[in-house]
């Protein structure tokens, strides 16, 4: 990574150098910033101002976007990269986004990390309703036998599941 030294004479590419500052990372050397002047994700609230938690709604937003977002693989095009195939998204399919950085060609990837966090927690809300939907559901069936339900569930082998299903899309559309 980038750091500019006090003393330019000190700087040597490749060196790794303590920036002091609360990050609390060692940076190698460069002669460019790789971050075009990125800050490292501090977290602690005495580093941040105007902090407002997202709500239910907030976080179904950002997983329903989250889920939008087509996953390619690809290899960058640029002079000196990589010939390894990547697995990402291409920002022009998802822009705007709270995880495009500020310079609008990079990925933040705390904002990333974040929407994907949103994304889980949302999924996890609706894993436990239907756990106790179908916890529910499993106590009104067995409550004396079978409950007031007026059939009885049965595994009906593959073939002939197949067969059934075939007679029912047979009469549903006669010819």
């Amino acid at each position: 990574m980038y750091h500019r030294a006090r003393r330019r004479s000190l700087l040597v590419p490749g060196e790794t150098c303590d920036p002091g500052d609360v990050c609390n990372r060692l940076l190698e050397c460069a002669t460019s910033d790789p971050t075009r002047g990125g800050i490292c994700p501090i977290s602690h609230r005495m580093y941040k101002k105007n902090v407002a938690y997202l709500g239910e709604e907030d976080l179904k937003r950002l997983h329903d976007d989250l889920l939008t977002f087509r996953l390619a693989s690809y290899q960058y095009n640029v002079p000196g990269a990589s010939p390894a195939t990547h697995l990402g998204f291409i920002i022009d399919d998802v822009a705007p986004s709270p995880l495009i950085a500020p310079n609008g060609d990079t990925v933040d990837l705390y904002g990333y990390t974040s929407m994907a966090v949103a994304a889980l927690q949302t999924q996890a809300r609706e894993i436990d309703a239907l756990k106790h939907e179908v916890e529910s559901l499993h106590v009104q069936i067995t409550k004396g036998g079978r409950g007031n339900c007026r059939a009885t569930a049965v595994t009906i082998p593959r073939s002939k599941r197949a067969r059934t299903s075939a007679r029912a899309a047979a009469r549903s559309h006669p010819a």
